[in-house]
Order: C-alpha cells, then structure tokens, then sequence
C-alpha cells in the first residue's frame, strides 16, 4: 500500500508543543515510531509538504498571526521547524517532496491518483476532486507495532468547490528557500521575543544573507519581514537588498556568524524559560540555515541541528521545562491503566498504577509508545509475562 502524507497536518503531533525545543531527537523518536509502524504494515510513504508562494488570503492571515505571535510574546513550535521536521522523515529514509509548482493540496491528489496510493491528511478539501480513485486518510494509531488508518468521514455541512485533478505539477526534494525563490524573500519571525528586544533578528543578520545572494549569483532581492515599532505594535518591512561578498568568509564559519551577528541577541531577558529556549533555537537556526543554504543543502540539516544542540541539553533540568510543566515540577504523575478485557468484564482488580513519572514523555521514553489518541502499553509482570493494556487516565498525585 502506498499511503501519500499531507505533512504539516500531523506536525504538531509530532513535534509536540512541550517539547523542549533544543531536544531534538524526542522528536525523531515520535517520527520514527511512525515511520517504524508504517514499514511494519508494508506501507510504503511519501510527505508531502507545502512550498508554494501564499495566496494574497493566505499571507494576511499569516501576517495576523505573526503579529499576534510578537504581541503576545509566545511561539508554540520553534522557527525552522518545518525544515528538520521534513529533513527527519529523510533521514529515517522517507521520502519527501516539496510543493512548488502547485498548491499542496492540489499536487498530492494529482500524484496519488497517479500512483494508486492512498491521501493522509484531516483536511476535507480532498473530498472536492472529481472523479478521484484515492482513499483518503484523517487519523492514525499504533497497535502491536503497526499502523492502524481511520477512514475520513465528509463533513456534509461545508460547502466546497469541486475542481479537477490536475496534471503531476513540479515538487524539489529540498525545501526552496533563498536559492530557489530568487525575486524575494518572507522571513517570519525568528523569535518570539521581537518585543523584548524591539527588533527582529533578520536585520541583524543580513549581511550574511547579503553574503548568500552574492554566492548564489543574484544582484539583489526583495526581503519582507515583520519587525516592531517604537511603540510596540507589529509592522512589516518591506526594502530591496543588494548582494555583498564583505562576510562571505563567515558563510562556513556558523559558530563566528553567531556570535558576530546575533551577540546581542543572546543577552538574557526576563520571559517565560520555555520561550527563551525557543529564542535561543531561532537565533542558531537563523545562521546554520544560511550555512546549510551556503554547502547546496548536501548535509541533513537535523544532524546539524542535533550537534548544535549539544550544549543546551546540558542546561539544568528547570531551564529546558517550558512554564506548564514549571507550575508542575514539584508534583508527581501516575498513570493509572487498565488491563484490556472484554468490555462486558471489566474488574478493577485488572487495574495497575504506574508511580513517579515526571511528565507522559517519560512514560512514551521508558515503555517506547506514543501517549496520543488510543495508547496501548506493554507491562512485563513480575512473573515474566507480557501484557497489553490501556491507557484510560492520566491523573497528578501528591
């Protein structure tokens, strides 16, 4: 079976949005018990992931949540997170293919009604294709080691349009960014302390980026980015930027670019842990992408990042919680579970409690299982024997 993945649909399941963002191997870890469970089932995968330029509907809504993102002080998942999330699926052996020549939706149902393979995604705008040979996909779980599809159910209350299965359009295998988009160039935010500091970093590196265009043979390119005003509010920069080998000498050298570019960026304010950790990760990633960009992309970025990261997993354990998991800290968890049986014989003698867990993550760490959805876990009794059982309550204690 060939199953085609809408991708940005499950990655905030993958990439959990309490997860310490410099730990970038939990998140492999969910992505690979995918993938793992995929191959078990004789499932054959691709991702799919959107690079095409934004409709003028879809950039306003962004910008509106951008700006509401600057304001608030707060990012759920870190910038950049797009690109390691695809790069993991590569290096897991998966491919991966970026939209560009077509929206996402569009190039997934041409390709999948092409191959035969089946659409993953909670989306109900696959429904609106004519004359589509396709299955399509909204939810997954994990049972015995493989993947268990749900059927997508149509919301007959929407009204969408039908349109045609177009012809296959163009997709890259390496995410388009400053090399592949030549006339300009949107940059989000790089982190969510734009406030704290009354500046975007994307100013602050832009000569290494100047360095970059001058490299990669364009004269000059239009950059858009949200940046703060002097009172505060959100507001878009709109500059053509001229190319200029001056720092081309730092393009492989992202350790110096750092600290020449983003020194200032570094100085500690006062904010949520969580957050400043997800600032610290915008920061690095701002210039190991341009690194990344500046070698052809001839490396997987997520080990780049992994070895980055090195040194900030070494923080004490208080730093890398993000602020629900502060207010939670001196609590204990359980996990109270239920043995499977029979829905008619049920006793609660089959009922065993699992003690001092830190948080589910550890419980997803120590029994190799995803604490999303239906959960299944293995328990090895004191006797030797296996047995399955269900997750039905998380509950704090103490």
């Amino acid at each position: 079976m060939k199953l085609y993945i809408d991708g940005l649909n499950y990655k905030r399941r993958f990439w959990r949005v309490e997860t310490y963002p410099w730990n970038l191997k939990a998140i492999h870890k969910q992505i690979s018990l995918f993938v793992k469970a995929c191959q078990n089932s004789k499932i054959e995968t691709v991702v799919f992931l959107d690079a095409t330029r934004q409709t003028s509907e879809a950039i306003k809504k962004n910008k509106q949540r951008h700006a509401l993102a600057i304001r608030k002080g707060k990012f759920t998942l870190p910038f950049g997170s797009t690109l390691i999330y695809g790069e993991i699926f590569k290096s897991l052996g998966v491919k991966v293919y970026y939209s560009c020549g077509a929206d996402n939706d569009d190039t997934l149902a041409a390709f999948a009604q092409r191959d035969g393979a089946a659409v993953l995604s909670k989306d109900q705008d696959f429904f609106r294709y004519r004359d589509r040979a396709f299955k399509i996909y909204s939810d997954f779980t994990f049972k015995k080691g493989k993947l268990t599809l749900e059927e997508a159910e149509f919301n007959d209350s929407r009204s969408i349009s039908k349109r045609d299965i177009i012809e296959i359009p163009k997709v890259v295998e390496k995410l388009p960014r400053l090399a592949d988009l030549p006339h300009f160039v949107r940059f989000t935010p790089v982190t969510p302390l734009t406030k704290y500091y009354e500046a975007n970093p994307v100013a602050a590196y832009r000569p290494l980026r100047q360095a970059l265009y001058h490299k990669f043979g364009v004269s000059e390119i239009e950059e858009r980015y949200p940046d703060v005003d002097s009172d505060g509010n959100t507001t878009w920069i709109n500059l053509t930027v001229n190319a200029d080998p001056t720092f081309s000498h730092l393009l492989l050298k992202p350790d110096i670019a750092v600290k020449k570019f983003m020194g200032e960026f570094l100085k500690k304010v006062e904010c949520d842990p969580h957050q400043w950790a997800l600032h610290e990760f915008g920061v690095y990633y701002a210039i190991y992408e341009i690194y990344y960009l500046a070698v052809g992309g001839s490396i997987n970025f997520y080990n780049l990042m992994v070895d980055v990261a090195q040194p900030f997993l070494a923080k004490p354990k208080d730093v890398q919680r993000n602020g629900q998991n502060q207010k939670k800290s001196s609590r204990r968890k359980s996990a109270v579970v239920r043995k499977q049986t029979n829905m008619d014989n049920r006793s609660t003698d089959n009922q065993i409690k699992i003690e001092n867990l830190e948080s589910t993550e550890n419980v997803y760490d120590k029994e190799n299982v995803l604490l999303d959805g239906f959960t299944k876990l293995n328990i090895t009794k004191a006797d030797g024997k296996s047995k399955q059982i269900d997750i039905i309550k998380k509950q704090a204690i103490g």
